[in-house]
């Protein structure tokens, strides 16, 4: 088998999954749900086998230890969309209390508010829209999501064909066991 020409194929999973990601977040809670029924089927036959003696006995608590990864696997994603968005809402709305507070203290002492004011304002505003809509903070983020496993994806394979090129005048020389620096 030539291993030349899986080169690239981690990094061209991640391409594609990336840009699958951008272009339909949901697709995150189909792979969690496959995952998580794979590894419950996996434990439900290796458990059933075990118990019918074809197949080493599959003691139980690993069995529902199985059960239960597959199933938090499989509700990642639904703890995702809901939990990361109201605790970046919550904090992104006590980020603009606080700075209400501040801009109001700086008033106080006869300084210039403004600024403080209105990020106090806008932040507070942001917060207040993520915590009532979670859902679709959540989509955004796996968007970034998907973007960034894109970027990483393509990354990889430029790092990959820098090391590549500085790397090619100095492998024959190992072989040899000579080592000559590149002038």
């Amino acid at each position: 088998m030539n291993i030349k020409k899986f080169r690239y194929s981690f990094e061209a999973v991640i391409i594609i999954l990336g840009i699958i990601i951008i272009f339909n977040p949901a697709i995150i809670d189909m792979i969690f749900n496959i995952f998580g029924v794979v590894i419950v089927a996996y434990n439900v036959i290796k458990f059933v086998m075990g118990k019918l003696g074809k197949a080493p006995e599959y003691p139980v608590m690993k069995f529902i230890l199985g059960l239960l990864l597959g199933i938090s696997v499989s509700a990642i994603p639904h703890m995702v969309k809901f939990g990361i968005p109201l605790v970046l809402g919550c904090f992104v709305l006590y980020n603009g209390l606080e700075r209400l507070v501040l801009s109001y203290q700086i008033k106080q002492h006869g300084g210039n508010s403004g600024t403080s004011l209105i990020m106090g304002i806008a932040f507070s505003l942001l917060g207040i829209i993520v915590i009532i809509n979670p859902f679709k903070t959540s989509a955004f983020l796996f968007r970034i999501l998907g973007i960034v496993l894109a970027g990483m994806g393509v990354m990889r394979i430029v790092s990959d064909m820098r090391i590549r090129k500085q790397n090619e005048d100095i492998i024959p020389d190992i072989i040899e066991g000579v080592f000559h620096e590149k002038k």
